[in-house]
């Protein structure tokens, strides 16, 4: 009888220790899964290039609109004094565009690798 209780209590404390084992890995699962950091430390150089992409997605969305002649349609210039504004390049433009559509797409592959982490 003391030699079934003595190995009881040894089965016991093995399946607690492997318990606590389990807990610690899902803890430690759920805390990488929270923070945001851990995919911009194993991918550094995809998130500064997200980060670059964001930059020149809100630049474009908050440096105001302009009219064909290459004046800005609304903002802080007098009609009397309007600033002459450079025009952009048909090259440089596209190559904007090539630029924003591929870290959007990296974006996207960076988040789906993230969710599924």
């Amino acid at each position: 009888m003391i030699t079934e209780s003595a190995r009881l209590r040894r089965e016991i404390d093995t399946e607690k220790a492997d318990l606590l084992e389990n807990l610690g890995t899902l803890e430690s699962k759920a805390r990488d899964a929270a923070d945001w950091r851990a995919p911009v430390r194993r991918h550094p150089l995809q998130a500064v290039g997200i980060a670059l992409a964001a930059g020149v997605v809100l630049g474009f969305l908050t440096g105001g609109r302009r009219s064909r002649d290459g004046r800005p349609q609304s903002g802080g210039e007098t009609a009397a004094d309007p600033a002459p504004t450079p025009r952009s390049h048909p090259i440089l433009e596209r190559a904007v565009d090539t630029f924003v559509a591929v870290a959007a797409a990296r974006t996207v592959d960076l988040l789906k690798y993230a969710v599924s982490d």
